[in-house]
């Protein structure tokens, strides 16, 4: 496995923990006391997922742009 790989599994699991804390909401009762920490715990792991999805886009672009800017100046250099 490429170090990459290695770096991704941890950040691949957040999906599966967000599923399997609506899962424990589905069969925990309203009045019980582990109700409002499971919430709490859910709502961290979607807000931090969202936060990772999009610095992923925002480097994927970044990356992307890097791509475009040095293709335009291979071509510049080529026409020089």
């Amino acid at each position: 496995m490429t170090l990459y790989g290695l770096m991704m599994k941890p950040i691949q699991r957040f999906p599966q923990f967000i599923l399997l804390l609506q899962d424990m909401l589905k069969n925990t009762p309203v009045g019980h006391a582990d109700r409002l920490p499971l919430q709490m715990a859910l709502t961290e792991l979607e807000t931090l997922a969202e936060k990772l999805n999009e610095k992923k886009r925002e480097a994927d672009q970044r990356c992307e742009i890097r791509h475009i800017a040095k293709a335009m100046n291979e071509r510049y250099l080529n026409k020089v």
